[in-house]
């Protein structure tokens, strides 16, 4: 381990796609400094407050309230309780006296980063989608570093594409080479909740594309979902068609790595993951992410050629059909598409994002 006297800040969390990176970011620290070294700070209402300690690492929490999307009312006090927070965070970090603070992303992550700048502490930013979110395109200019998911996103000299963390698990994985008589192993996801839209049209789709090529199918619904679903499936599941349908996948390394094609929202995690293990993607944007950011995703992801964007507006499930057709027809677009997936993924971008931080912390410790 690598010897450090003041303890490391990771800072961010909400929703899955802040709190897994901040996850496998505090394991990889860990595995260099040890745990009693690290401190994540987020809210009791994210999904930090639950993942973080189930998992044996200290967590402190500020009281964080939605600015954007909101009324007036909302937008006013949500500014308010943030310039509190900021207050607190100021607070904490001056208790903590921090080596560094690393920021995720999620509502914990702006006061927190603020804080770091006002007493200069080395602060580090991970940005996983395309384009950069609100609080993290305002703490860019003060930034020691930042850290970006997708390599078009690098701006500066400060930027390093070192991918998203992830949780363990996620290997490239050669793509099985199918031909015309092999079914077209197909992965639905639509994120830990879900998403309706694709719920509602990809087994319509699937059943289409079912009928005149050999396919099996594992579609993750979201909680309460499932039998919806299922009902959807089944003329396939009549046939004979390998269809599962659950509410969540905890095996999400072992299922990519089975499957021929991902079908899902274009969530930077989803992406990552799928990247990391080298599988074709067929993405759906959520058309309500802020700044309309997994549009952003999905077009690079597009013309990176490692998979298809589908805008949602109009989007049909004959439409879907057409392109898992084109798909499973076309034996070397599928093979080039993860090829393409397998060039930008990176599977071990936690562990490259801990020791980039720990050898600039030596790198400035030096200077001194």
């Amino acid at each position: 381990m690598t010897a450090i006297d003041s303890p490391i800040v990771l800072a961010g969390g909400g929703t899955g796609g802040h709190v897994f990176p901040l996850l496998a970011l505090a394991q990889s620290f860990a595995k260099y400094v040890g745990r009693d070294r690290l401190v994540c700070v987020g809210t009791e209402r994210g999904l930090e407050a639950k993942v973080i300690p189930e998992n044996h690492f200290s967590l402190r929490v500020l009281k964080i309230e939605p600015i954007k999307g909101r009324t007036i009312y909302g937008t006013m006090r949500g500014a308010m309780v943030a310039g509190v927070s900021v207050v607190q965070s100021v607070s904490l970090l001056r208790k903590l006296r921090p080596a560094v603070v690393v920021s995720v992303g999620g509502y914990a992550a702006g006061p927190v980063s603020l804080a770091a700048s006002i007493l200069r502490v080395p602060l580090y930013l991970l940005e996983p989608n395309r384009i950069f979110g609100l609080t993290q395109r305002l703490l860019r200019p003060l930034a020691h570093r930042v850290f970006v998911g997708f390599p078009e996103s690098v701006q500066s000299a400060r930027d390093k594409h070192l991918g998203i963390p992830l949780r363990d698990g996620f290997q490239p994985i050669s793509a099985r080479v199918r031909d015309s008589q092999s079914p077209l192993r197909v992965l639905v996801m639509g994120g830990s909740q879900g998403a309706e839209f694709l719920n509602q049209q990809v087994p319509v789709a699937l059943t289409t594309v079912g009928e005149t090529r050999a396919i099996e199918v594992v579609h993750q619904t979201g909680k309460g979902r499932e039998q919806d679903v299922r009902d959807r499936y089944a003329n396939l599941i009549e046939k004979g068609v390998s269809v599962e349908v659950m509410p969540f996948l905890s095996d999400v390394p072992v299922r990519l790595a089975h499957c021929d094609l991902l079908i899902a929202r274009a969530g930077a995690m989803t992406i990552a993951e799928a990247c990391a293990v080298g599988r074709p993607m067929l993405l759906v944007p959520y058309p309500f992410a802020a700044d309309d950011h997994q549009a952003h995703n999905a077009k690079s992801i597009e013309l990176a050629g490692a998979g298809l964007s589908l805008i949602q507006a109009g989007l049909t499930a004959d439409r879907i059909a057409q392109q898992v057709a084109r798909i499973a027809d076309d034996e070397p677009l599928r093979q080039a598409m993860c090829r393409a997936a397998a060039a930008r993924g990176v599977a071990q971008s936690a562990d490259l994002i801990a020791q980039q931080v720990l050898a600039d912390l030596r790198a400035q410790k030096a200077v001194r």
